[in-house]
């Protein structure tokens, strides 16, 4: 079980890794994803005034962070269609912060999930009239134009089994893209995955294996509850470009996975905060017997080299050099097709 003390070097690692992955540097660089930045951004003020309601005693401070709530989503969304991601996640947020898990948290729980669907989708009805509105103002064209076969073949495929195995294969590529040091490009395309059958053995493999990860959520709920949250956080964000509800352009991208890299992110760092609090405890041990390691000062500062030393090796010796490499790839239109 996660202490509040435990929490501080997990919130530290997963920043670090948050900022320091080659994956996000496509969206920093390039001007277009600055919509997914500002939707990022006020997403997560949204589930910090959600946060600081459930810590508020006050009444009237209460109804002030509800109103400061709608306003960062209602930004958030409108910044880019993503933001829709933290609304649809608040509700689990509330679900780890209950301490135990009774009916009426459970009705709670269902409460705010029926009401954020329902501000979901008026919002986003509200989004397509002003979009249409948009369009037959600037274009005589009234909707956007449609997908096509070289940028996504699987809207040549109907059948159910094929875009459910589509989907496993595209939250397994995102699953390993996401902590990849390469194979990230400015744009992926067709052939990027092939279509494959529901009965082929790989798709079968990758289904449990993420099935595995989700089913984890659930069993380690009561002991460990931001894992659980870092994992619900990651699947939720990958529903809309998962490419079953709806064929995306590309296929996959580094833009459709940066909100739901936040929560891969923090299972990441609980997992090198155990692996770390492992050795840590192994080395204080085997030298309990020693006055220099018995020092509080010594102690601190052990700890503080285990944690820290694996971590500054990862972002800095891995993760840094490919970034630099990546920048450079932005300099202009020519160099990013080129790279």
């Amino acid at each position: 079980i996660i202490t509040d003390e435990q929490k501080k070097p997990i919130i530290w690692i997963a920043t670090l890794l948050f900022i320091t992955l080659p994956l996000h540097n496509s969206m920093v660089s390039n001007i277009k994803s600055r919509d997914g930045l500002l939707s990022f951004m006020f997403g997560m003020l949204y589930l910090n005034t959600l946060v600081r309601i459930h810590f508020t005693d006050k009444l009237l401070l209460k109804v002030f962070y509800l109103v400061i709530s709608f306003i960062f989503i209602g930004l958030g969304i409108f910044s880019k269609l993503d933001g829709f991601n933290f609304l649809l996640i608040s509700p689990f947020l509330f679900l780890y912060f209950d301490k135990k898990v009774g009916y009426k948290n459970i009705l709670r729980f269902l409460l705010a999930i029926i009401l954020a669907l329902f501000l979901a989708h008026h919002v986003f009805d509200y989004w397509s009239s002003k979009k249409e509105s948009a369009l037959e103002i600037y274009s005589k064209q009234n909707q956007s134009d449609p997908i096509l076969f070289s940028e996504n073949p699987i809207i040549a495929y109907s059948e159910i089994s094929y875009k459910i195995a589509y989907a496993v294969q595209t939250v397994y590529e995102y699953s390993i893209m996401v902590f990849a040091i390469n194979g990230h490009y400015f744009y992926y395309g067709y052939d990027m995955l092939p279509v494959l059958p529901l009965t082929e053995p790989s798709i079968i493999l990758k289904a449990l294996i993420i099935f595995a990860i989700i089913l984890s959520a659930f069993i380690f709920y009561q002991r460990n509850r931001l894992y659980s949250f870092g994992v619900v956080f990651y699947f939720i964000c990958l529903i809309y470009c998962c490419n079953f509800l709806t064929p995306i352009s590309g296929i996959i991208a580094d833009r459709y996975i940066f909100t739901a890299s936040a929560g891969a992110c923090i299972v990441l760092a609980i997992a090198l905060h155990a692996i770390t609090k492992y050795v840590y405890h192994q080395l204080y041990l085997k030298n309990a017997s020693n006055s220099n390691i018995n020092n509080d000062t010594n102690k601190n500062i052990l700890q503080l080299v285990i944690y820290i030393v694996p971590i500054l090796l990862l972002t800095s010796l891995f993760y840094l050099p490919k970034n630099i490499e990546r920048c450079k790839d932005w300099k202009s239109l020519t160099s990013i097709f080129e790279a």
